[in-house]
């Protein structure tokens, strides 16, 4: 298996270690950054290259980039290969039931690296899938450290059976959304929840929270009856988030990102959700853990209110 598969993986409510759910494709997209400090900005349109960028030609092969897009922490773009002979399929390794994969035919993609106006970037999760009907891929990158609004964009592209990496270059631009800094502060027991930053864009909602305290002082999803006493919770990973607007429309979870922060007792964590419809007048964000009522064994939602966000958006 090729570094770029091991790493193309995509972890839903996981530490800053990645869960194998290779070729999972999210939606976690927020474009552009306007720092309106708790004040409403319009919702720009996506920021996209309509042009195709192509690569260096090389033994017949040719990679293309088009329809990239990126936020303040996500880049994403298709990548189609061309040319070439006695090549592999498709330039993306097919797995076999035992787990490996075919590397003999030359054309196969196994890294990728990127560069932000010369100085080398780096990404802390990856996804893609295939685009039905082709040989399209696409890729999304979610980086740890800001994008610049504009930046020139250089993508190295390491393929199996070439001497050479192939490169790309992409002059990026964004166009704008909407980032709140609420700073708004919610306990239970002795733990505590910040709301640092909320960003709405047309193509993702993503929420930043820092929690300090006792992670065991929150409740633990039980198998009960919801009317049953908690017991304690080892891990923020137990927790859950709904998001909803002002008419009670609720968003898709696209994956949380649960991590430590520098200190003993601190917490990070990142909230990726689809976007909304149209611009909110304001969002809730409801914390929960999961029951399983002991006479049906179907799941439910145990809201925990003193944690609730409800944070004015216009």
């Amino acid at each position: 298996m090729t570094e770029l598969e091991q790493s193309l993986s995509f972890g839903k409510k996981v530490g800053f270690g990645v869960t194998a759910l290779v070729l999972f494709i999210s939606t976690i997209l927020g474009i552009g950054q306007v720092d309106a400090s708790g004040v409403q900005s319009k919702l720009g349109k996506q920021a996209e290259v309509q042009h195709h960028y192509s690569s260096n030609k090389q033994d017949g092969f040719t990679f293309y980039v088009k329809n990239a897009i990126h936020g303040s922490k996500m880049l994403t773009f298709e990548l189609e290969r061309k040319g070439g002979t006695k090549s592999s399929p498709t330039m993306i390794g097919r797995e076999f039931p035992n787990g490996k994969t075919k590397h003999s035919q030359k054309g196969v993609l196994e890294n990728l690296e990127f560069y932000v106006n010369g100085k080398r970037h780096g990404f802390i999760k990856k996804s893609m899938k295939l685009d039905e009907g082709s040989n399209i891929y696409t890729f999304e990158y979610v980086t740890e450290k800001p994008l610049p609004d504009k930046f020139d964009l250089m993508i190295k592209l390491k393929v199996s059976k070439m001497k050479n990496p192939y490169t790309i270059k992409i002059p990026m631009k964004s166009k704008g959304s909407t980032i709140l800094k609420p700073d708004m502060i919610k306990a239970y027991k002795n733990f505590q929840f910040i709301l640092e930053r909320v960003e709405i864009s047309p193509l993702a909602t993503t929420i930043d929270l820092v929690g300090y305290g006792e992670v065991k002082d929150l409740p633990l999803p039980l198998v009960g009856n919801i009317g049953e006493d908690f017991t304690e919770i080892d891990s923020l990973i137990d927790l859950s988030f709904d998001i909803i607007d002002e008419q009670g429309n609720h968003l898709m979870n696209n994956g949380c990102y649960y991590g430590f922060g520098k200190g003993a007792g601190e917490y990070k964590l990142k909230l990726n959700f689809s976007p909304f419809k149209s611009l909110p007048k304001t969002i809730t964000i409801m914390p929960y853990v999961e029951s399983v009522k002991s006479t049906t064994g179907k799941p439910g939602k145990i809201y925990i209110q003193e944690l609730q966000f409800e944070v004015p958006v216009n």
